[in-house]
């Protein structure tokens, strides 16, 4: 189940809870401490005993200590139980159990463990104090066996019973492997949701490895698999806070559209070491509730927190389910302010209401008749509030949203009202603003920013659709298509931005991109120096062109554009940069210039394989020094390859430089 198993890494096929065969899964030395005490309690119905204690593999000799064993007793104790057999120490009256992997029953071929000669890799053993000593010698090899058995398998059942769960419903080993990480104040943890499509079954889907091994390379550690439902996979991360897992969830979501895998959401729940454990469940409940009233499935408890703090909320959730209670079947205004002016507070009427949300903001609720004009109603409700807000200390910032506005139902009006606030502030501190396509475009900005590509590119439709006249909701709808790998409707977009709007840089700036991915390379450069024609100095713009004139072989002109892209940085630019240029030296036939570049390419970053290679391969075939060369070679060979390119290149000088030795 976990990614890596004690003492070896564990191949990706095993990641899954659930082996090829129905009913089986994979134990792990993490499993047994949360494991044990409910097995225990099941095994105390059947035989007598005071307690059980688990030592890990390592730990096994400590037991022998602990519980008095004599040296003869533990040499015997220690063959017996590295074989994996059950050892019962008659005198001190204690069972010792050896618990195993239960590979054996997932896949013949896994690697076998050296001390059972099988698959079964041990993991530790449980020690059974103060059990009987009646049974005789020919009875304990005939029940001894059968009871390791049952404690073997009451732990795989146990664990699969714990780990699988219903459509919508959080797994118990979930909550049981963040309730024991807190108790043991380790350190802050983690559990990532990962939301599969509906229908789908996580542990065979095509793209679930690939998640759950890129989720391994973003978050170092033992990674489990502690739940899965027919939605979607839980993930436990140890050591994770509450920073590293925003960082990567937005991470994650990049790779898997970059690899072209379908993720239809991931929302990582954190879990500070001093928060009371008993209080998991809610809080997960709690965050996966706002998630889904904010419209996104890429959230975090760092983004949730976040998002209290702008908008003064507490208790968003369950005010926005007051409201709705309040105007079923009836039309409304909605506005949120933050914070809420004194003169509402006490305010009591049958069409008018307050609801706080337990912090300084809240709603402001009046109700109108379904003949009523929406845009009269919204105008009248903010002429109101200027009124009543024109002379109040600390002037709140409001968003308006009406439940008859275009593309909003009753109970999309709520949090429409919420979007609107966040677009005030963004205004400014005490602006008011009525929900528009400006709006939609704030949305789609901030669920973009959280890695909810979808989401954004909804809400960019929305904005388009009322207002179709907005050249830069046109251009973001266009990068939110990029992202999702959708590129031919994405140049639509671009291009419709640049017909409204022919001085739109980044239109023309996207669409040179798109151009030469696909490799359409003099279209590209058509569009690239339209771009440029509207700023002529700005470095993105000229490293396009550059790398444009590059693909094309105009390397004297693209050492042009390079160079000036450089020198607009003032002393900023990458080693990205100075890494392109050395190259174009290089095919000018300008190697003094190249090797300078190049020198600055790894002052900017040392760890920059592919400069190295370069230097390497200009040593070899311009200075002919191949001691040098092979300094630089086998300094890149030690790092991780910067790009495919790069590995190309490495794989070619490392030939070469052999040739040159025969």
């Amino acid at each position: 189940m976990a990614i890596r198993e004690t003492g070896h890494d564990a191949p990706l096929s095993y990641v899954p809870v659930c082996g090829r065969r129905q009913g089986t899964c994979i134990l792990t030395e993490d499993d047994i401490p949360r494991l044990l005490p409910g097995v225990l309690e099941a095994l105390s119905k059947l035989i007598t005993f005071s307690r059980g204690v688990f030592f890990p593999l390592e730990r096994i000799e400590e037991s022998f200590v602990r519980f008095g064993l004599t040296p003869r007793q533990r040499n015997r104790a220690l063959k017996i139980l590295l074989k994996g057999r059950p050892f019962w120490d008659r005198i001190g009256k204690q069972i010792l159990l050896p618990v195993r992997n239960n590979m054996r029953q997932i896949d013949a071929n896994y690697p076998t463990d050296p001390h059972t000669g099988d698959q079964q890799y041990l993991l530790g053993v449980v020690a059974l104090l103060d059990a009987p000593n009646t049974s005789g010698p020919e009875e304990e090899n005939r029940w001894l066996p059968l009871l390791q058995d049952w404690l073997q398998g009451s732990m795989v059942n146990y664990k699969l019973r714990l780990v699988l769960a219903k459509r919508h419903e959080i797994p118990s080993y979930a909550i049981l492997a963040a309730k024991r990480y807190l108790e043991s104040r380790k350190g802050p943890c983690s559990l990532l949701h990962l939301l599969e499509k509906s229908g789908s079954r996580p542990a065979s889907r095509h793209g679930y490895p690939f998640t759950v091994k890129t989720c391994n390379g973003i978050w170092a550690g033992n990674i489990e698999v502690v739940g899965i439902t027919p939605t979607g996979t839980w993930l436990f991360l140890p050591d994770c806070d509450q920073a590293s897992l925003s960082r990567g969830i937005k991470l994650l979501a990049r790779k898997c559209r970059v690899a072209g895998r379908s993720l239809s959401g991931a929302i990582g729940h954190c879990f500070d070491e001093l928060q009371d454990a008993r209080h998991i469940e809610a809080m997960i409940k709690g965050l996966e509730e706002s998630a889904s009233l904010i419209g996104t499935t890429f959230f975090s408890t760092a983004d949730n927190e976040e998002f209290a703090r702008i908008t003064g909320s507490k208790n968003l959730t369950i005010a926005v389910g007051k409201i709705k209670r309040l105007i079923r079947g009836r039309h409304a205004s909605i506005a949120f302010m933050n914070p809420i002016p004194g003169a509402l507070l006490h305010m009591r009427n049958e069409n008018e209401f307050l609801v706080e949300t337990g912090g300084t903001g809240g709603f402001y609720i009046k109700t109108f008749l379904s003949d009523c004009i929406h845009e009269e109603e919204l105008g009248r409700l903010k002429d109101h509030l200027e009124q009543l807000t024109k002379k109040a200390p600390g002037k709140p910032t409001i968003g308006l949203a009406s439940s008859k506005m275009d593309f909003l139902t009753s109970k999309d009006s709520i949090m429409a009202s919420v979007w609107a606030y966040i677009h005030a502030l963004r205004l400014g501190t005490g602006s008011i603003v009525i929900h528009d396509g400006l709006t939609w475009h704030v949305t789609g900005d901030e669920l973009l920013g959280w890695g909810d590509a979808k989401a954004a590119c909804r809400a960019y439709k929305y904005g388009i659709k009322a207002d179709p006249e907005q050249p830069d909701l046109l251009n973001s709808l266009g990068v939110c298509l990029v992202e999702l790998g959708r590129f031919k409707e994405a140049t639509k977009h671009f291009r419709m931005a640049t017909r409204l709007d022919p001085l739109n840089f980044m239109a023309f700036y996207n669409i040179a991109g798109i151009l030469f991915k696909r490799g359409d390379l003099y279209d590209a450069e058509i569009a690239a120096k339209a771009a440029l024609d509207i700023r002529p100095s700005d470095h993105r713009a000229l490293t396009r062109m550059a790398n444009i004139l590059m693909a094309l072989g105009r390397y004297a002109e693209a050492v042009l554009h390079l160079e000036n892209a450089i020198s607009n940085l003032d002393g900023k630019a990458s080693g990205t940069l100075y890494r392109k240029l050395g190259k174009a030296y290089m095919e000018i036939d300008r190697w003094a210039e190249a090797k300078e570049a190049w020198r600055k390419a790894l002052a900017k970053n040392p760890s920059d394989s592919h400069s190295m290679a370069y230097l390497s391969l200009g040593y070899l075939e311009r200075d002919k020094d191949r001691q040098t060369a092979e300094r630089f070679y086998r300094s890149a060979s030690r790092l991780p390859n910067s790009s495919s390119e790069a590995g190309k290149l490495l794989r070619y000088l490392g030939k070469k430089l052999k040739n040159q030795r025969i």
